[in-house]
Parts: C-alpha cells; structure tokens; sequence
C-alpha cells in the first residue's frame, strides 16, 4: 500500500478541470487527482523501503543524486519528477535543503 504525503491541501475537485483543451473531463491520475498542476508543491509517496517524490513545478528543487525519471506530457503544460530515494535520512535532507 501506499501512504501518500501531502504538502498541499486537498481539493474537493476531483476531476480535470484545469485544461481548458480538455473537454472530456476525465478523473486525474490517482498521484495528481488533488493537485493543481501549476500548484508550488510536492506529494511524497511512501512505498515499503522507497520514497517517491513528485514535484509538479519545474525547477523548484535542484536534486544531485538519486534515481529519477522526468515525465513531460503526461499532462499538457506539466512537469513531473519522479525521485526514489532508499531511506528517510536522505529525503528529509533534501527536503529541508
């Protein structure tokens, strides 16, 4: 199970509704379904031994290790960084950078 994080308040809004391209109004990505995309923020999502760490505003954090994928187009106009890291030491000192 995942134990999710939050440094954003939570919307009662659920559904995509922030791209005026979109017309079909689909439910969000379980990751994002509170989260304004262009929201200063992280969500942190905890998973057995490993942290993931979203950043859903580009160049807000500069990390220098740890494995991370960048997503662009996941969402039009988003960024998404995705980066695991192994224990709590190491993400609360970057956190706290």
């Amino acid at each position: 199970m995942f134990t999710i994080f939050s440094t954003l308040p939570y919307h009662n809004n659920l559904w995509d509704t922030h791209n005026d391209d979109n017309d079909t109004h689909q439910p969000r990505d379980l990751f994002l379904n509170t989260v304004h995309p262009s929201t200063q923020g992280c969500h942190i999502l905890f998973y057995r031994r490993y942290f993931i760490v979203h950043r859903l505003d580009f160049g807000f954090y500069r990390l220098d290790f740890g494995f991370y994928r960048l997503d662009f187009g996941f969402y039009r106009r988003s960024f998404i960084f995705y980066f695991f890291f192994d224990n709590r030491a190491n993400l609360l000192k970057v956190l706290n950078r």
